[in-house]
């Protein structure tokens, strides 16, 4: 694949800067070689969007990026915009419109039936630390991933109390692993700490010789405030365009969002009683932000950061402009 964003020219701009103070995190997710899925991530899905969107998104990120976090925010862009290019959309990025304003995504209609939309992106602020951090457990699981044994291994890894991320530790606990591996017959259920992350055998078949790691998540649980201004602001900024508004909501690499969470937040409170008959009730309060941007039509957002990304959708029932359910389907 011929690289559109990581050119030979602009990674070695890059490289020639060098991990100095002002952008150690932009070199590691240019350079490193464990960050490649990533960067291949990025390639595919900006292949798959038309030239004129690739030429303003390439401007931003070679002209505009300095700081990991803006990485992280065209990184979601591409991943949405991805997802309705799945689902058979045309897209554009940030098309100018009424007011200048220049929405991520603007989504043609794919037939006559069809209204236009706009998306917007929204991700989560990562700090250099939790950057840092997430490097290192994503070069821990190539390593790991680099083990052989004679039959298909998954391990996953649990975060202790006593782990501590303030140094680098992916060589450390991968040669660990390795030499524990090499001398036990690896059985489901076998597990051992090292230097306070916990891993443990969750699949082994004999056969094929691969192996597989699924690395340590945040709780799905979110401070809704956050997300509340989020969609406020969002939906106050683009409520003069009288077009539907769709939100999604983007973590970093480290956090995931549960349906939950996004429907207490758009939709309102779950709340419990007890019946005359004795029996639980469970009701869901009408109290959500929804009620406050009727610009809104839906909020959207994915469960991983894979390359084909399964859209989760929760519509708001108070939208001025709601989206048919449709709009979620692929087209036939």
């Amino acid at each position: 694949m011929n690289s559109i964003i990581f050119t030979k020219a602009w990674v070695e701009s890059i490289r020639n800067l060098g991990p100095d103070e002002d952008n150690p995190n932009v070199y590691t997710f240019v350079i490193a070689d464990h960050l490649q899925q990533e960067r291949e991530n990025m390639e595919f899905w900006i292949s798959q969007i038309p030239v004129i969107s690739q030429k303003r998104l390439i401007k931003r990120i070679h002209k505009q990026i300095r700081k990991v976090g803006q990485i992280l925010d065209v990184y979601n862009e591409l991943m949405f915009g991805n997802a309705f290019v799945q689902l058979g959309y045309q897209i554009e990025y940030e098309k100018k419109l009424s007011g200048n304003l220049t929405p991520d995504w603007f989504v043609y209609p794919r037939n006559t039936t069809e209204t236009p939309f706009i998306m917007e992106a929204k991700t989560r602020n990562i700090s250099d630390a939790d950057f840092a951090y997430w490097v290192q457990l994503r070069k821990l699981a190539n390593l790991l991933t680099q083990i052989r044994l004679d039959m298909n291994v998954t391990l996953t890894l649990t975060l202790e109390n006593n782990f501590s991320s303030i140094h680098a530790f992916a060589t450390a606990i991968s040669d660990k692993v390795k030499n524990w591996l090499a001398n036990i017959t690896p059985q489901v259920g076998d597990n051992k700490s090292f230097d306070g992350m916990k891993v443990e055998i969750t699949t082994c078949d004999l056969g094929s010789s691969s192996m597989h790691v699924i690395f340590p998540m945040r709780s799905f649980s979110v401070n809704p405030k956050p997300i509340e201004c989020d969609l406020l602001e969002k939906g106050n900024k683009y409520a003069p365009l009288d077009i539907p508004l769709v939100v999604a909501l983007a973590t970093d690499f480290l956090t995931a969002y549960d349906s939950e969470d996004i429907e207490e937040v758009l939709l309102g409170e779950k709340a419990s009683y007890s019946s005359e008959d004795g029996d639980s009730v469970h009701i869901q309060l009408d109290n959500g932000v929804g009620r406050d941007v009727p610009s809104l039509s839906s909020v959207i957002w994915s469960k991983s950061v894979s390359v084909i990304s399964e859209l989760c959708v929760v519509d708001n029932p108070h939208a001025a402009k709601p989206l048919p359910k449709s709009t979620w389907l692929k087209r036939a």
